[in-house]
């Protein structure tokens, strides 16, 4: 007969239990907040509303057609390096006259003040880089073309960083020309911001209403400039000439 089969009773060996990893820090349980997207980048993935689309702390309500608001840490005596920053988008009727107006604003120059010209509409071109020489100034003022768009604080942006970059006076002005229209991506106006620390803005708004009556307002009022406005641009020489006073008396 077959014997049957007993089971092996014999004890093995223990086995080393296999190594447990250490607990784990309860702190490390803690979701890692999911970042947040800038401001500047979600304003960068919508479309942009030309007249709207500037940032909160730039709104301010209508008020007078000039408003002044001095900033002590601005140069304001001493020879003027000035940007003439003119939107050529508009091309009036009586656009010669704002030409004319600014020919006659440039007879204030004095020995050691020095100037440039850009123009903007969708393109921006430094018409006539920084020069102490009015004539150089007038031609360029006269060749200009108008182009279609109005990249406002593009060339605000631009105009202002190069001021006071190349500028030789600490006293730096920018005198703008515009409707106060912009279509630049609204980036610009917070890059508009950091350059304008060192410069003071004075507007003159042709046929200007709403919404762009207040950012040249409050471009103006936040650097120590004046903003004035006129319906008309055969109204431009009388206010030009009441600017260019603002501008080098304040240099003097």
């Amino acid at each position: 007969a077959i014997a049957a089969i007993q089971p092996n009773t014999t004890p093995r060996a223990s086995q080393p239990a296999p190594a447990q990893p250490a607990p784990t820090p309860a702190t490390a349980a803690v979701k890692t907040p999911k970042r947040k997207k800038s401001r500047e980048h979600v304003a960068a993935k919508r479309k942009p509303d030309p007249d709207v689309d500037i940032p909160p702390e730039w709104r301010s309500p209508p008020g007078l057609d000039e408003a002044v608001v001095r900033k002590p840490n601005l140069s304001t005596i001493g020879p003027v390096s000035l940007g003439i920053v003119i939107e050529s988008a508009d091309a009036h009727a009586d656009q010669n006259a704002i030409v004319h107006g600014l020919i006659d604003m440039l007879g204030y120059l004095r020995p050691g003040d020095e100037a440039f010209i850009l123009a903007y509409g969708k393109d921006i071109d430094f018409v006539q880089d920084i020069t102490s020489m009015p004539r150089l100034l007038e031609d360029a003022l006269v060749d200009m073309k108008p182009q279609g768009g109005a990249a406002l604080f593009d060339a605000l942006g631009l105009a202002a960083g190069h001021l006071a970059r190349i500028a030789k006076n600490p006293n730096r002005v920018l005198l703008v020309i515009s409707d106060g229209h912009n279509t630049s991506n609204p980036e610009a106006a917070y890059r508009l911001q950091a350059n304008l620390g060192e410069v003071r803005v004075f507007c003159i708004g042709v046929g200007v209403s709403g919404e762009g009556q207040r950012v040249l307002q409050t471009l103006a009022g936040r650097t120590g400039g004046v903003a004035s406005f006129v319906a008309d641009p055969r109204q431009f020489a009388a206010v030009s000439d009441a600017m260019a006073h603002s501008i080098y008396s304040s240099g003097s």
